[in-house]
């Protein structure tokens, strides 16, 4: 990685980077923003102003020492023109403000009944979404500071976005929609309608990824390891008398391999109908498309036409004379 521009200016300090690898280009804006609600605009001008000088995918990050919503600090409180001025900044630039996985709050004020909120937090513009489609904004631990740390976890680079497929199959896992209704419930986001339910669908996203890789696993691998179990104790079977334990667990794969065997069949009728459609849509753009650019030009031939007032007579109406004699005629 290889830094190609720097900008530096009261509230923020942001830099321009390009990856050596595959010249991925980004920006990246730390802020510390002021506490002081009559110099705060200063920081959006800034921000605003390193938007202007790169349009790259932004990312945003820091101390902005102003809360969004309500629900983002502990003590009641009402609207301020700061919080309706923070939120005018993240729309008017199409930011994306990721839910915060494992917390609440980023600031403590330290005491025994402390006061609490969020003022911390990423900001990633729509294009760092579709470049890193697993981005999450999680806390870590906080040892000393009276902030806890965050970190920005983009789950690796991609070249091209990979959209998240929900799995058929899934559905007949057991007690399925009891672990999605947990996940949903568990998920703590506050904000505007809108804002909570983008939250919780994107955490959910994730949610469903993990459980997809860690616990789901591979129906490859499930079903070559449940094979393998069925093979050896078959092997044991001729050698000696199988125990208890041995028949139970033959038992087990044998209905696992049963249950593999239909969740492929679902992922195989869905990847067959994708196919056709794919099939379908493509001899439709080749039947309607045209490959060939060039075509014959008539620029040099000459052809009889009809004369001036010829052409004219063909859009007078019909008078009644003619109408007679089309008549007469049938």
């Amino acid at each position: 990685m290889a830094k190609v521009d720097v900008f530096r200016e009261i509230f923020s300090l942001s830099c321009a980077f390009v990856m050596e690898e595959d010249g991925f280009t980004w920006s990246f804006s730390r802020v510390y923003g002021p506490v002081d609600d009559d110099v705060r605009g200063g920081l959006w001008e800034e921000l605003s102003g390193v938007k202007e000088r790169w349009s790259l995918h932004w990312c945003v990050a820091g101390d902005f020492n102003v809360v969004r919503f309500l629900a983002e600090r502990s003590s009641e409180g009402a609207w301020t023109r700061a919080m309706m001025h923070f939120s005018d900044f993240i729309d008017g630039h199409q930011l994306i403000d990721l839910p915060l996985e494992g917390a609440s709050f980023t600031w403590s004020s330290g005491r025994e009944i402390p006061t609490l909120s969020r003022l911390d937090r990423f900001l990633i513009s729509g294009d760092w979404e579709e470049k890193f489609p697993d981005i999450v904004q999680a806390v870590l631990t906080r040892v000393t500071s009276d902030h806890i740390p965050l970190v920005l976890d983009c789950g690796g680079l991609r070249s091209r976005c990979t959209p998240f497929r929900f799995e058929s199959m899934w559905l007949r896992v057991d007690n399925f929609q009891g672990l999605v209704r947990s996940w949903w419930e568990e998920n703590l986001v506050v904000g505007t309608s809108s804002f909570i339910l983008a939250g919780k669908l994107h955490i959910l996203k994730n949610n469903l990824k993990r459980w997809n890789k860690e616990v789901f696993g591979s129906l490859e691998w499930r079903k070559n390891r449940a094979l393998a179990d069925i093979a050896e104790i078959d092997r044991l079977e001729g050698e000696c008398v199988l125990s208890e334990s041995q028949h139970s667990r033959r038992a087990a794969c044998q209905a696992e391999c049963v249950e593999i065997a239909v969740l492929e069949e679902i992922s195989w009728l869905l990847t067959t109908e994708e196919e056709v459609r794919s099939g379908i849509v493509s001899f439709y753009q080749k039947l309607y498309s045209e490959p060939l650019r060039w075509r014959p030009r008539l620029d040099d031939l000459h052809f009889d036409s009809i004369s001036t007032l010829e052409r004219d007579g063909l859009e007078n109406p019909f008078s009644e004379e003619e109408v007679l004699k089309a008549l007469k005629s049938c």
